[in-house]
Parts: C-alpha cells; sequence; structure tokens
C-alpha cells in the first residue's frame, strides 16, 4: 500500500475520491465540508492510503495541536477499509512525520460506541496517545 500526503494545492483533483470515505466520519461537529475548509487552509493535512492499482482505499486527515509544554499529532479522521494492510507502516511514517514536526505526542479520537451503564448517557469517543 502506498501512503501518500496530498498538497493543499491538489485536494480538489481527488476530493471526488476521497470526500465520500471522509464523509463516513462526519458527525454533529465535523462534517465532510468543514474538513475540506481546514484541508484548504492548511489547518489539516490529508493522508491517502492506495493499493497497487492506485485506487485510493482509505483518507486520514490530521492536525498538529499545540499544548502548553508540548505538539501533538492528533489523528482527527479516518475513513476506508483494508486497515490490517496498511496501518503498521502509516502508523511508522506518522511518527516519523510528527517527530519532524516538533510533536512528542501522537492522539487519536476514536468512537466507542454506546455505554451499557448509564442510561441516557453514550461514549462519544475515547482519546488514545502514544509519546514518541
Amino acid at each position: 500500500m502506498k501512503h501518500t500526503i496530498v498538497h493543499p494545492d491538489d485536494i480538489d483533483s481527488i476530493w471526488h475520491e476521497v470526500e465520500p470515505l471522509i464523509k463516513k466520519t462526519s458527525d454533529d461537529l465535523l462534517n465532510e465540508k468543514d474538513i475540506y475548509s481546514f484541508l484548504k487552509d492548511e489547518t489539516y493535512t490529508l493522508w491517502i492510503i492506495s493499493d497497487e492499482n492506485n485506487k485510493i482505499v482509505t483518507a486520514i486527515t490530521m492536525t498538529i495541536l499545540k499544548y502548553p509544554r508540548d505538539y501533538a499529532c492528533k489523528i482527527v479522521t479516518c475513513g476506508g477499509d483494508r486497515m490490517k494492510e496498511w496501518l503498521d507502516d502509516f502508523l511508522e511514517k506518522l511518527e516519523l512525520l510528527a517527530k519532524e514536526r516538533g510533536c512528542s505526542y501522537i492522539d487519536i479520537d476514536g468512537r466507542c460506541g454506546w455505554s451499557k451503564v448509564l442510561k441516557g448517557f453514550h461514549v462519544d469517543y475515547i482519546t488514545l496517545r502514544k509519546k514518541i
């Protein structure tokens, strides 16, 4: 699998391919239109994962978060499939990129499903963090 960072000037040329993948990650607070705007203004960075036929199988967005004493590279959205084929290599490349950009952490938000314990409450997401 091929992992590629998409330059902001090239977003429009592949948006029709990645929009459906990004749309899968949309919710009430952040949808594909928001993500498109953040990609265009370089708040977010787009990674695409392509197969041997150059078909895009996954679209991932990330951003750099500044905390008072450090930086974290945060995966914001990840939509697609065939994760077992690309995840390990992608995480290696992401970790190198994060270090190059001065980050000491990688954060990933993920949905956790609904809670069976508290009636009327649900878990929207969890944050996984790795020190690098």
